[in-house]
C-alpha cells in the first residue's frame, strides 16, 4: 500500500517571524488581504493570521491597520520628510516628520534630489517623497512635490524643572510651550534659547518636544540674531563650499581705476556690536571759493559685488536667501 502524505498544516509556513518578514520586505503592500495571499490563507486559517496580527499587535511589533501593516518605525517608500540642514557639500538633508527615537532608534537622514524643473524645496521644506534605501551609506529621497511650508522647529527659552527635564518658554506671543523630556534636553542649562522640534505626543495638556540646538545665553550677540531671523524665517546655515570660497577671499583689491580712500577718516553710524558696516561717511569744509560755507560730503559703499561673483558658490547661495 503506498503510503498517504500527510496533510499541509499552514502553521508550518503562517508564522509570527514569516509575517513580520513580509510586512519588512512588502512595506507599500502588506495588508490583511496580501497577507492571505501571500501564505495562501483560506477558509478556517483565517483565524490563526487574524490571532497571529493581533498578537504582534499587542506586543509592539506590527503597526497599522487592516489595509496597511508595517513595522514600528518603518517608512513607506512614499511618505513626508523634512528638509532640515546641508551636509558638508552644500546638498540638503531631509528627515521623517514625528520620529520617535525612544522608540525606533536614531533618526534617518535621506539625501534629497530634486528636479532641475519645476519648485525648488529649501531648508524648513516638507516634500513629498520616494525613498531609495539601496545603498546603506547613502539613502536618498527624490522630491514628488514641494508641500505647503510649515514652520516646525521653535524657538524658546530652556527652563529646567524639578526631576530633570525642562519646559521652554516661548520668545513670540504665539508660539506654544512645550515640555522636554529628561533624556531630551540635549544638555540645555536653565536660561539658555533653545531650538525646539515638537513632538507628536503630548503630556499634560501641553505639546512634547526635544532640544535639537543650543543657542545659549538669551542675552548674548547670537541669541538676539538668530531670534530675528527665525521670526522671518531667513536661513542663517551655510554650506562649507560657501564658507570656504568667501574665506579665500583676497582682503584687498586691486585700484587700477579706483581711488584709495584708506587715509580718508571716515565713519560709520552703527552700534559697537554691528558685523556689517556699511555706509562709510566722511565730510570736511569745501575749499572751493565758488562754495562758500559748502561741504565736501563723502559716501563709501561696500562693493560687493567685487567678491560676489556670477557663477560662484556665493552667488548661487545669495540668489537662495534673498529676502529684501
Amino acid at each position: 500500500m503506498a503510503k498517504r502524505d500527510k496533510p499541509f498544516d499552514i502553521r508550518t509556513v503562517l508564522t509570527r517571524e514569516a509575517v513580520l518578514r513580509f510586512v519588512a520586505e512588502n512595506p507599500d503592500q502588506a495588508g490583511k488581504r496580501e497577507l492571505a495571499k501571500a501564505f495562501g490563507v483560506k477558509g478556517d486559517d483565517r483565524i490563526l493570521l487574524k490571532d497571529i496580527i493581533a498578537d504582534l499587535q499587542a506586543d509592539g511589533l506590527l503597526a497599522g491597520g487592516r489595509k496597511q501593516f508595517s513595522r514600528p518605525g518603518a517608512l513607506p517608500d512614499i511618505t513626508v520628510l523634512e528638509i532640515r540642514r546641508r551636509d558638508d557639500e552644500g546638498g540638503l538633508l531631509a528627515e521623517p516628520l514625528g520620529w520617535d527615537v525612544t522608540a525606533n532608534g536614531p533618526r534617518p537622514v535621506f539625501v534629497v534630489r530634486q528636479k532641475r524643473e519645476g519648485p525648488v524645496a529649501g531648508i524648513g521644506d516638507q516634500i513629498l517623497s520616494k525613498l531609495d534605501r539601496s545603498d546603506p551609506e547613502e539613502q536618498t529621497a527624490s522630491v514628488i512635490r514641494v508641500l505647503e511650508r510649515k514652520k516646525t522647529i521653535a524657538l524658546g527659552v530652556f527652563r529646567e524643572v524639578p526631576g530633570g527635564g525642562g519646559r521652554i518658554e516661548p520668545v513670540e506671543r504665539r508660539q506654544l510651550e512645550y515640555i522636554i523630556g529628561p533624556d531630551q534636553t540635549n544638555g540645555a542649562k536653565d536660561g539658555d534659547l533653545v531650538e525646539v522640534e515638537p513632538s507628536e505626543r503630548s503630556r499634560a495638556g501641553l505639546p512634547v518636544g526635544r532640544v535639537t540646538e543650543i543657542i545659549g545665553s538669551l542675552t548674548s550677540e547670537k541669541a538676539i540674531s538668530t531670534i530675528a531671523l527665525h521670526v522671518h524665517g531667513i536661513p542663517h546655515v551655510f554650506p562649507k563650499p560657501v564658507i570656504a570660497e568667501a574665506e579665500e577671499a583676497p582682503s584687498t583689491l586691486p585700484l587700477n581705476d579706483r581711488e584709495d580712500w584708506r587715509k580718508l577718516a571716515l565713519v560709520t553710524i552703527d552700534p559697537a556690536d554691528a558685523k556689517d558696516h556699511d555706509d562709510a561717511v566722511h565730510a570736511r569744509p569745501d575749499d572751493d571759493p565758488a562754495n562758500p560755507g559748502g561741504m565736501v560730503l563723502t559716501v563709501a559703499i561696500a562693493d560687493v559685488s567685487w567678491y560676489v561673483r556670477p557663477g560662484s558658490k556665493l552667488d548661487a547661495e545669495a540668489r537662495l536667501r534673498g529676502n529684501s
